[in-house]
């Protein structure tokens, strides 16, 4: 009776140090918070990072207004970066770098939060990352 209790035990173990954690590579996801700060609406901005066919649209931002939204990669993902892209008053695109550097298998989360708006329309970020790997 005693050696079937340790081989339980045993099973148990190996389910907990190897299924799990393989469980978490097939549900990685970032979770990206964009959150308006400054005293200015946000207006057409777009999340992308490579390997995505599509920009990803965000909606127009209120002050003190909040967005959240996960990123899944596709199959065919390796690694990339993620970033913010917004225009300025004078049209001209600009870029701020949310998470500089990602693969397959990261999750976690990232906060942008626009602290204030210059003249020209250039949004002052604040960005945070907290990623790991499986």
């Amino acid at each position: 009776m005693k050696r079937w209790l340790v081989n339980l035990m045993i099973a148990l173990l190996l389910v907990i140090l190897f299924v799990l954690p393989v469980r978490g590579m097939f549900s990685s996801a970032i979770t990206i918070t964009i959150t308006n700060q400054s005293e200015h609406q946000l207006d057409e901005m777009e999340i992308s990072y490579f390997y995505n066919e599509e920009k990803i649209l965000i909606p127009s931002l209120e002050p003190k207004e909040t967005y959240q939204l996960k990123i899944t990669p596709s199959e065919k993902f390796s690694e990339s970066s993620i970033n913010l892209f917004y225009r300025d008053k004078n049209g001209k695109q600009l870029e701020e770098t949310i998470v500089g550097y990602f693969e397959k298998g990261y999750q976690g989360s990232a906060e942008v939060t626009a602290m204030s708006m210059q003249s020209s329309g250039e949004i002052i970020f604040e960005t945070e990352e907290d990623l790991s790997l499986y």
